[in-house]
């Protein structure tokens, strides 16, 4: 559908907004949080709360959000996720046909510490996290991005959130 999107990939609190806000108004191309596209604030009975109702309807909202959005003379970074906690906390894949649907120009995969992102999801939400929930649901995303790859064709770049650089340089090839 879109192609001009690059779809930004990692799990609550890795760093994806501060490794890609900047990066966007560097390089002169749209930010967008998958959230705020969703409107997650309307449909959430808390903002600090990760666990989602209903993946595949929030999912849904996400691609109709992003057919009302997205132009085609632009390029976007689109900041979200390949997995998401459930309503009982279970990591969940994000179902592929939001991806099929999104058609994104590549995927970005930010990964961390998991106990830097449990410190920095105690500061932002005031919510505690199991690291090793953290690195198990970092590992899924990891997974499922890879396997969407590979089914899909869209090329994959993992890295750490601290990769400025790196960042910079693998935007540059998908700027139209």
């Amino acid at each position: 559908m879109f192609k001009n999107i690059i779809f930004v990939g990692g799990i609550h609190g890795v760093g994806k907004s501060t490794l890609c806000i900047p990066e966007a108004q560097i390089l002169g191309i749209e930010y967008l949080s998958a959230s705020e596209v969703l409107r997650w604030k309307e449909i959430s009975t808390s903002i600090e709360n990760k666990n989602v109702e209903n993946v595949s309807f929030t999912q849904d909202r996400l691609v109709e959000g992003l057919k009302n959005i997205i132009e085609e003379n632009k390029t976007y970074i689109l900041d979200g996720h390949f997995c998401l906690f459930d309503a009982s906390g279970t990591v969940t894949r994000i179902p592929e046909s939001t991806f099929v649907q999104m058609n994104p120009a590549a995927f970005l995969v930010v990964v961390n510490d998991p106990k830097v992102i449990a410190t920095r999801l105690k500061q932002r939400d005031n919510r505690q996290y199991i690291d090793s929930h953290l690195a198990e649901m970092q590992q899924e995303e990891i997974e499922y991005a890879k396997i969407l790859s590979a089914k899909l064709d869209i090329p994959i770049h993992i890295l750490p959130a601290d990769s400025k650089s790196d960042i910079h340089e693998i935007l540059l090839t998908y700027i139209q």
